[in-house]
């Protein structure tokens, strides 16, 4: 059986840069989000890491 998790992303950190600003986000399943937001109001989901064990300060392999 398969369950449906509904991300619930918290903004981590947020940085302005030449192309908009860039926002990292985090899931309580320990997924991460990389989005930017530009000028226009727009956004753009950049990247979305897959879950890592250990909680969202877990070391990469």
């Amino acid at each position: 059986m398969t369950t449906t998790h509904v991300h619930r992303w918290t903004t981590k950190s947020r940085h302005r840069t030449s192309e908009g600003t860039v926002v990292y986000d985090g899931c309580t399943c320990g997924r991460l989000r990389i989005r930017r937001a530009t000028t226009l109001r727009a956004e753009e989901t950049l990247a979305v890491t897959p879950v890592r064990t250990g909680g969202l300060h877990a070391p990469h392999p």
